[in-house]
């Protein structure tokens, strides 16, 4: 609701809705092969810090398409100019965060295992299945102008 209000449309908020299913699939899959647990306290928290920065990063880029889309643009090439002219800082959002999470995921320690890695695996996996669609917006798979 405060989405639809914000951008005015209920269309957008559904966009934006519809990547988080990306990148909970690349979660799930690292949860599954690491072998640790769903229902693990802190692999929920990393989840909603996963949904935190998939919907800020939708926002972005429909947020720069919208204001492209006033300024006369076609829908195609306001999807590929945003997304070429957002991709810079999701990526840099997106390498700190993994930067982060590196030693989170891989400690031997016990404390760091047993805590930390669920919450370091939902995190760290995610963009290895929602940026191919990213980079195939960036170099014109999709939309040919």
């Amino acid at each position: 609701m405060i989405l639809a209000a914000v951008f005015e449309s209920l269309l957008n908020p559904v966009v934006i809705m519809f990547t988080i299913p990306l990148a909970a699939i690349g979660s799930l899959w690292a949860i599954i092969f690491t072998g640790n647990s769903l229902l693990n306290t802190n692999t929920l928290i990393g989840f909603l810090i996963l949904l935190g920065i998939v919907v800020n990063n939708g926002i972005i880029l429909i947020d720069f398409t919208r204001i492209l889309r006033k300024r006369s643009f076609r829908r195609s090439r306001a999807l590929i100019i945003a997304g070429r002219a957002r991709l810079r800082p999701i990526l840099i959002t997106t390498i700190t965060t993994i930067v982060a999470m590196v030693p989170l995921a891989m400690g031997k320690v016990d404390y760091v295992t047993s805590i930390a890695a669920p919450f370091a695996i939902t995190v760290y996996w995610r963009p290895f299945f929602e940026y191919p669609f990213y980079t195939d917006i960036y170099t014109n798979r999709i939309f040919r102008t």
